[in-house]
C-alpha cells in the first residue's frame, strides 16, 4: 500500500485520494486470494490427500469460526480504513 500511496501522490492525487486509490486496488488482490484458499479448502474436502490436515470445511466449528472471524476483520478493516483517511484529512 505504501507504493500505491507514494505512486498516487507522484501522480498528482492528494493524500487522502492516494490512500482511497491504495485501498480500492488491494480490494479485488484480496477477494481472490480469499476465494483461491476457498476454493483449494473444497476440493480437499472433496478428495482429502494422506498426511495433510483435514478441510476447513469438514468441521461445522472452523466454518462458523472462519465466517465469524471474516466479519470481525471486515468490521475492524473498514472503521481503520476510516479513521485513517479521516487522520489524512487532517494531518499534513
Amino acid at each position: 500500500s505504501g507504493c500505491t500511496i507514494t505512486g498516487g501522490l507522484f501522480a498528482g492525487l492528494t493524500r487522502p485520494a492516494a490512500a482511497r486509490f491504495s485501498f480500492l486496488l488491494s480490494l479485488p488482490i484480496m477477494l481472490a486470494a480469499g476465494l483461491k484458499e476457498l476454493s483449494d479448502e473444497y476440493k480437499k474436502l472433496k478428495a482429502p490427500e494422506e498426511g495433510e490436515p483435514p478441510s476447513l470445511f469438514a468441521s461445522g466449528d472452523q466454518v462458523t469460526a472462519l465466517v465469524v472471524g471474516t466479519l470481525v476483520a471486515a468490521v475492524v478493516g473498514y472503521l481503520s480504513i476510516a479513521w485513517l483517511l479521516r487522520f489524512l484529512q487532517r494531518s499534513s
